[in-house]
């Protein structure tokens, strides 16, 4: 046995080809372990006559001797490419099996020579290797821009080989071989060589399909019916790039529309983030009806979190009704995940489309809260017409996010509401909603303020009268007292009249009452002698003396009234005179005088309206007291 172990010693060590054929022969005879010693001896020496015998023989080793060889293919170069020109079908079978359980990219043109095999078992399996490397090529992170070797100039190439040290990279060896297979597709009809191209190759490069992709060419027919049938997600990318071919758009759209593995969709969509490219858009609005589109295709689990994130931005994109867009988006809300759903809600707000904001109000009532708190928020945004309806309905939701958001919107909007719509609520529900208003919105004065203050008079004039209608006078009564002096005679009048309802006594009320009886406008004048009378300050009664013959029909009313109230003697008269006025609108108002004070001494104070003849010009009427004739 030592004599023997001396042999072989010296045969590893002795460079020839008779060195080799005595390893080859004394592994044969021999017996463990120096039969597993020597097939290293020859594995090292990695001379391809000898590795070429191995491989022929592979199929008979045991596992651990297969797994060996495996282990060691960068040896077995020399050897694989004579086994594979062998003439025996199990020693080029052996040599595809060894390439595709190894995934070695620089057999990769062996593979392709092996695709015209005459033998049917062997050209099969020379296909299927041939995948089995574009997919291992692809998912060991390939570079993202594969163009063809072809498409490189002269000196890319020289560049390329003088920056790797003379050594070519997988990517150039594949590409190269792919272009071989595709090139000689009409001869060994294997559509795998035209899979693992459309896997690696875009179709917008032309240098590397050139006219191939005509819908005459075999090798653009096995595309087009690779497209349809097979559904792959790593054909996503070559279909997306499909639709900027005119040839091949219809053929890319009916594939995407045709399409249900949700991996295909999900890849697509990854391939899509970030393109801008017009005719891609143009190709996914060509997608009218896809079969994968629709609430009952969303299933949980169907697609990892990421994927849902990109499908959202995909589905936007396409040809399909807004229905059909909003029905997707809502099933993702409900059972994507969460940073899905919430982009969903999103991209539901910034579509102006009806549908949209049904599908909103849908998603609010979903059981995950923050899905329907995003969905309120976006509706609030975009004030919907029924948002009104939809906030009264979350008031009472299951979700109390969204019920505290619902209250807010209408702290926040009540005030607006109600001063819009002011002019047109019946009176006792004005007054019913004013108070209700003020009390669930804490900010409701300022926002009074800032009306009162606003360069409108009509906003001006409002904000008194909703002071003076609310009864909060006491809280107003600074901007009152401003009001009063306001340029805007309408708003001068209502502002004086406020202040005559106030209970409390003030100087500074007197004081600005009596200076609007000097005003140029008698609407001013009339109610600021009201105002003077419900104060009932001594010594007005001089002051409206000077008014008892004014020629307006309202201020001498209102002074001899107050006068008659106070049972100033000359008073009488004065009304008396008025009753007697050729002008019918002082005769009306001297009757209005006579029976407000006829029906005040019977305890009750009723309205009376004008008789036809007093039926004079009221254009200005709602800013007058009830009952009082103007002109």
């Amino acid at each position: 046995m030592s004599q023997a172990r001396t042999i072989y010693e010296y045969l590893s060590r002795t460079e020839n080809e008779a060195a080799d054929k005595a390893l080859l022969l004394g592994w044969r005879r021999a017996e463990e372990p120096y039969r597993t010693a020597l097939l290293e001896v020859m594995l090292d020496r990695g001379t391809p006559k000898v590795t070429s015998e191995l491989i022929r023989q592979y199929h008979q080793f045991s596992p651990p001797w297969q797994g060996l060889m495996r282990e060691r293919v960068d040896v077995l170069y020399g050897g694989m490419f004579q086994a594979g020109r062998a003439k025996e079908v199990q020693g080029r079978l052996n040599c595809l099996h060894i390439i595709k359980h190894t995934r070695y990219m620089r057999l990769a043109d062996l593979v392709v020579n092996m695709l015209r095999d005459r033998a049917g078992q062997v050209s099969r399996e020379a296909a299927a290797t041939l995948l089995e490397l574009v997919r291992s090529f692809n998912s060991e992170g390939a570079e993202k821009d594969q163009e063809s070797t072809q498409a490189r100039t002269a000196e890319e190439r020289s560049e390329q080989f003088r920056r790797t040290g003379g050594k070519i990279s997988n990517r150039e060896i594949l590409l190269s071989a792919l272009k071989r297979a595709v090139d000689s597709y009409p001869v060994h009809k294997r559509s795998e060589a035209v899979l693992g191209a459309m896997c690696v190759i875009r179709a917008d490069k032309a240098p590397f399909w050139r006219e191939k992709l005509l819908g005459y060419h075999p090798v653009g027919r096995a595309v087009r019916h690779i497209l349809l049938n097979h559904g792959g997600a790593e054909l996503a990318g070559f279909c997306l790039s499909a639709l900027r071919q005119v040839d091949l758009r219809s053929t890319a759209v009916r594939a995407i529309s045709a399409q249900k593995k949700p991996g295909f969709i999900a890849a697509m969509a990854r391939q899509f983030q970030g393109e801008s490219d017009e005719l891609v858009l143009r190709g996914l609005k060509m997608v009218r009806r896809p079969s994968w589109l629709g609430a009952g295709e969303f299933r949980r689990g169907a697609f990892s979190p990421e994927d849902q994130l990109d499908i959202v931005d995909l589905v936007l994109q396409l040809g399909a009704s807004v229905e059909e867009k909003v029905t997707y988006l809502c099933a993702v809300g409900r059972s994507g995940s969460e940073a899905a759903g919430l982009k969903a809600v999103a991209r539901l707000g910034e579509m102006q489309e009806e549908a949209a904001v049904e599908g909103l109000v849908r998603l609010m009532s979903c059981g995950r809260e923050i899905v329907a708190l995003a969905a309120a928020w976006q509706l609030i945004k975009t004030e919907p017409p029924q948002l009104h309806r939809v906030m009264i309905e979350q008031l009472n939701g299951s979700h109390e996010q969204v019920r505290a958001l619902a209250w807010g919107y209408y702290r926040s909007i009540a005030f607006k509401r109600y001063w819009e719509n002011f002019e047109r609520l019946p009176p006792l529900q004005r007054a019913a909603a004013g108070r209700a208003v003020f009390k669930i919105d804490r900010k409701a004065h300022d926002r009074w303020l800032r009306r009162a203050r606003d360069e409108s008079a009509r906003q001006r004039l409002r904000a008194v009268r909703v002071a003076r209608l609310l009864g909060r006078l006491e809280e107003c009564f600074e901007e009152l007292k401003r009001l009063a002096c306001d340029a805007d005679r309408k708003v001068r009048s209502c502002a004086v009249a406020g202040l005559g309802e106030f209970e409390k006594k003030d100087e500074s009320i007197q004081r600005l009452l009596k200076s609007a009886l000097k005003d140029e406008d008698h609407r001013v004048r009339a109610n600021a002698i009201e105002a003077l009378e419900q104060q009932g300050r001594e010594g007005t009664a001089e002051l409206f003396e000077r008014f008892v013959n004014d020629d307006n029909n309202r201020v001498r009313a209102n002074a001899i009234k107050a006068l008659l109230s106070m049972k100033v003697a000359s008073a009488r008269k004065a009304v008396q005179e008025m009753l007697r006025d050729r002008r019918a609108p002082h005769r009306g108002s001297a009757r209005w005088v006579v029976q407000t004070l006829q029906e005040n001494a019977g305890g009750g104070i009723k309205h009376t309206p004008p008789g036809p003849e007093e039926q004079v010009n009221r254009r200005e009427s709602s800013y007058d007291n009830a009952g009082v004739v103007m002109v």
